[in-house]
């Protein structure tokens, strides 16, 4: 995922963080000072260092994508020599593929694909 700054974010953090140590200064000028506009003024200063943590969040942590679950495929190979099998992987294909190129055109083997198996109400099994 690309490291990158979120500008807008940045800016609101600064305008908070500005707006807010002027509000607590300015709660102080008063003869008593205001304790809710020195309050709303923590308030500003607090959303603001949050909105700067979120904007710059991906250039110093970045967030790794959801890994997509993978859907493996049911199938049965049918060897040259006749055996079936259920695990199938690249390297009996390669098997299959060298043994068929070694024995030429009277010999063959067959890849049949399963249907992934569907639950009524809940879907796909796999």
């Amino acid at each position: 995922m690309k490291r990158k700054l979120r500008v807008p974010l940045l800016l609101l953090g600064a305008w908070l963080n500005f707006m807010g140590i002027a509000e607590i200064i300015m709660s102080q000028w008063k003869s008593p000072p205001e304790t809710a506009r020195c309050l709303l003024g923590a308030v500003m200063v607090g959303l603001g260092v949050l909105a700067i943590w979120d904007g710059c969040r991906d250039k110093w942590m970045p967030r790794k994508k959801p890994e997509e679950p993978v859907q493996r495929r049911q199938a049965i190979l049918t060897g040259v020599d006749g055996k079936r099998q259920s695990d199938v992987r690249r390297e009996a294909l390669r098997e299959q593929l060298a043994l068929l190129a070694e024995r030429g055109a009277s010999v063959s083997f067959s890849l049949e694909v399963l249907p992934v198996p569907e639950v009524p109400d809940l879907g796909s099994v796999i």
